[in-house]
């Protein structure tokens, strides 16, 4: 018998997105349909209006079903949110066996002690991911499985989140006529989806800003050639690492097409690309637009770019492999808006 489809539904802060994969007979999963919304009624990753967030889950849904041709009754929901919150906590059980050999049963028992956090009330356990096992307090250990000893630790990372936000978000898709299987964190998600087992075992790092916190370096072209003005959304002195896509595509190559007798990483490299405020940007743009205004009018986007660091060394891509940018800080605006003038014309 065919298995079911996998749906999954995301409910962001800009878009809401339902994605139905189905498995093949060799066991690989295939996107079959998609559906995307506006994101209404929803702000930080929490629901701000129930009755709007549920309209566009309604329509994402929709979508989904129409490109899939199918009927959607259930889904795995995927949440974000400033809420969410992870630490690590390490628990310990005694080897008990008279061999002193770690077995299944050792490692359950410190799995649990692990799991054992004491949390608010407020909040609830989304993941528990194992990291590392730790056999008499010695090194970290991957698999003690057969190992001989007397004290068996596991650090656990608790993945957690405020109760009531998680709740609403799941009662606006019940609401929608679909059950929920599941609910997991989307950086997470993300991570898995994207990183490959020899990229996790090497400690790369996946960031998802999320939220469009760097939208406005596109949307300010627009509103400069459109109206001559532009609100933003994050404050004049907010510095974030942005890259022109012509000079992310020119990195990947260049780094693929690199002597690998000089390369000294085998994980990844910093690729930088340009860091600059709004303000900047908005000084290079009044060049070219003398009459341009910019005002500021920081959101709940502010505090995610304030978390974020303002520039990425990126030296030793640079020393192994010769990095180096075509568009500065000069030249990315004036390509902005003379493309984006012709898109618009």
């Amino acid at each position: 018998m065919s298995l079911p489809p996998v749906v999954a539904l995301e409910i962001g802060t800009t878009k809401v997105r339902a994605l139905v994969g189905e498995l093949t007979d060799e066991g690989q999963l295939v996107v079959s349909g998609l559906g995307e919304s506006e994101s209404r009624g929803v702000r930080k990753g929490e629901i701000v209006a129930f009755d709007n967030a549920l309209s566009c889950v309604r329509e994402a849904l929709h979508q989904a079903e129409d490109n899939g041709h199918l009927a959607i009754n259930q889904v795995h929901l995927v949440i974000s949110g400033g809420h969410i919150h992870s630490q690590v906590n390490r628990g310990a059980a005694p080897v008990l066996n008279d061999a002193g050999e770690i077995t299944e049963d050792e490692i359950q028992r410190a799995e649990e002690m692990a799991r054992a956090v004491s949390l608010p009330n407020d909040r609830e356990i989304l993941h528990t991911i194992r990291q590392h096992f730790y056999v008499d307090d010695g090194q970290a250990v991957v698999n003690p499985n057969g190992m001989e000893g007397t004290r068996l630790a596991l650090d656990m990372l608790i993945v957690h989140g405020l109760r009531n936000p998680m709740r609403n978000i799941v009662k606006v898709v019940c609401s929608a006529d679909v059950d929920v299987l599941d609910v997991a964190f989307s950086g997470l998600c993300a991570a898995l989806a994207v990183l490959t087992p020899a990229e996790k075992n090497n400690g790369a790092l996946m960031i998802d800003l999320g939220g469009g916190t760097t939208d406005y370096a596109v949307e300010i072209f627009y509103a400069a050639i459109k109206q001559k003005k532009y609100e933003c959304f994050l404050g004049p002195d907010s510095a974030l690492p942005m890259m022109f896509m012509p000079d992310a595509i020119k990195a990947t190559i260049d780094v693929m097409q690199a002597d690998a007798s000089k390369l000294t990483l085998r994980s990844s490299y910093n690729v930088a690309g340009i860091c600059f405020t709004p303000q900047i940007l908005a000084d290079e743009i009044k060049k070219h637009i003398p009459e341009f205004e910019i005002t500021y009018k920081p959101d709940f986007r502010q505090a995610i770019a304030d978390s974020w660091p303002a520039c990425i060394n990126d030296s030793v891509a640079k020393k192994d492999w010769g990095l180096f940018y075509e568009h500065d800080l000069p030249k990315m605006p004036e390509v902005m808006l003379r493309e984006v003038g012709k898109k618009l014309s």
